[in-house]
């Protein structure tokens, strides 16, 4: 895995959280 998926996981968990505990 390069550094691009990481950072791509690393977004996407930062939008469910913001999803779950935005709302």
């Amino acid at each position: 895995m390069g550094s691009r998926a990481a950072c791509c996981f690393i977004f996407l968990l930062f939008l469910i959280q913001r999803d779950a505990f935005g709302s």
